[in-house]
């Protein structure tokens, strides 16, 4: 049996103002607040590391997960490059209320680490909608004029969201998450967020929350051109890749039967996030596991192969990893 098998953590669930309690009711568990709007599945951000949940390592934060066992987790690559830090935050995100209209740096903005990011549509209520880039070319100074004036979602490019649904959100993007969306977040470990704009609305002592004007218009990129929408066909127990970038390769999963994913040859971890359905994975070194929805689970670079069988059909799975060959 091998001592680093599959990898569960206890998540971090955020509180925040604009969450609802769809995420309770996605995992099937209780929480005692009503406004959780963040799920931190998997993340080595400080004060916010992840812990792992069950077995031999139970209790150890993944921080010293990578410093004892770096290589076996990330890969020889991913390892030397990245160290200590998990290069990914996973999240599932509870929007009951608009987020605030934003842009995020990229690795050369934020000395260090940007944050690019995707989103997979796991749930979205009639009429919920996106805000993904703009819907003409704007330059520096529209930006401020339309900012003084209060009227920025007039130009950014609105999409009704739809289950299944993804978005590609590279730093530099203007976007914001709509009231009514229930989201799978894939992204660098960053958490720096500028707000561009948050329709007047007061933090709990009655408060103005912060804009970061100055820090978001030099972040917006306004040469990009496309909204990052995309509506894959996901087929029956293949794997689908949704997108694959320097930052991360994400791929989908319909499991009717049973899908057998290549571990160890993309010389990287994988992540499992099950979506929809339940089932059992098995990995190449007989670690078995139950996974049902809401549930996250980290599979060492060392492991060859794992095996994913459906028992509530479909089973969706989102899977994440990142390819040495695409880091520049």
């Amino acid at each position: 049996m091998n001592r680093l098998g599959l990898i569960r953590f206890t998540p971090h669930y955020r509180t925040v103002r604009w969450g609802g309690q769809h995420i309770a009711q996605f995992k099937n568990i209780h929480l005692e607040d009503t406004h959780v709007g963040e799920s931190w599945e998997i993340s080595s951000l400080e004060g916010m590391e992840t812990v792992i949940a069950e077995g031999p390592l139970s209790g150890m934060t993944i921080t010293d997960l990578l410093r004892n066992h770096g290589e076996e987790i990330l890969g020889k690559e991913l390892h030397e490059r990245f160290g200590e830090k998990f290069p990914l935050l996973i999240k599932f995100i509870d929007a009951e209320d608009d987020l605030s209209i934003q842009v995020h740096p990229d690795d050369k903005q934020s000395n260090g680490c940007g944050k690019t990011e995707l989103w997979y549509i796991i749930d979205a209520q009639p009429g919920a909608h996106i805000y993904s880039g703009f819907n003409q070319k704007l330059t520096h100074g529209e930006m401020t004029r339309i900012l003084n004036e209060r009227t920025i979602t007039n130009v950014l490019a609105k999409h009704y969201a739809q289950a299944g649904d993804v978005f590609y959100l590279p730093a530099g993007r203007v976007h914001s998450i709509g009231a009514g969306n229930f989201v799978l977040e894939i992204q660098q470990p960053s958490d720096i967020t500028y707000r561009l704009w948050d329709y007047d609305r007061r933090d709990a002592n009655g408060n103005l929350r912060p804009l970061h004007i100055d820090s978001a218009l030099q972040a917006v990129d306004y040469t990009q051109t496309d909204f990052g929408l995309a509506r894959p066909q996901l087929l029956d127990d293949r794997e689908t890749v949704i997108k694959r970038t320097p930052f991360f390769t994400v791929t989908a999963l319909c499991v009717e039967e049973a899908v057998k994913l290549e571990v160890s040859v993309n010389q990287s971890f994988r992540v499992l996030m099950v979506v929809e359905g339940s089932g059992t994975i098995e990995d190449s070194n007989g670690n078995t596991a139950i996974i049902s929805r809401g549930h996250t689970v980290l599979v060492p670079a060392s492991t060859e192969w794992v095996e994913i069988r459906a028992t509530d059909r479909p089973m969706r799975v989102i899977t994440a990893y990142i390819e040495p060959i695409m880091l520049s």
